[in-house]
């Protein structure tokens, strides 16, 4: 599975279309604020290989995911080079 969590601002959005004119219980549920904690609670985060890391500078902040919920959260063992299909003559 891939999943690409939802920013501030989108969430914020959603909250603003859900909860139009002020209607404060549909926005204290479904701001950023409410549902990041929600999101982490989800998560189960394995750090990448340091191998892959190195190779693909991948940089990351552990303590914005979860441990122990359902969905196990990574980055994937195999990462393509924005170039490749350019050198394949794609």
């Amino acid at each position: 599975m891939y999943l690409v969590r939802p920013s501030k601002t989108e969430m914020d959005a959603w909250r603003d279309i859900i909860a139009p004119e002020g209607d404060s219980t549909a926005a204290s549920n479904w701001g950023w604020d409410s549902m990041y904690g929600y999101m982490k609670k989800s998560e189960n985060f394995t750090a990448p290989l340091s191998s892959l890391s190195s190779v693909v500078n991948i940089s990351y902040n552990a303590s914005t995911h979860g441990s122990g919920g359902p969905m196990q959260i990574s980055y994937p063992g195999v990462c393509v080079s924005p170039s490749l299909p350019s050198r394949l003559g794609l």
